[in-house]
């Protein structure tokens, strides 16, 4: 299930890449509209920053629950091997 999980984020990230980097460059000038555009490939890399820091918590927490799985199944293996110590019983 994990696994699937891990898949399934990996092929997604996959697949978004593409579109990320898809703001047009910078215009030199100061006319209203290379202003208007400059500002809008500002909204632009604004917008792709927030999608990447998004990702990259998502990973975060991802990477984060594995290994609260595996620390999990350390300890359920390690229960399985420690003896339980039961006192014998005092006769009077």
């Amino acid at each position: 299930m994990l696994r699937q999980l891990s898949a399934t984020f990996f092929l997604i990230t996959l697949t978004a890449g593409p579109a990320l980097g898809a703001c047009p460059p910078a215009v030199p000038g100061s006319l209203p509209e290379e202003v208007r555009a400059n500002g809008d490939r500002l909204i632009c890399l604004q917008n792709e920053l927030a999608e990447d820091t998004a990702r990259r918590r998502y990973e975060f927490e991802l990477k984060m629950l594995e290994n609260k799985i595996q620390d999990i199944q350390l300890q359920q293996r390690l229960n399985a091997f420690v003896p339980v110590y039961k006192p014998l019983p005092v006769f009077q």
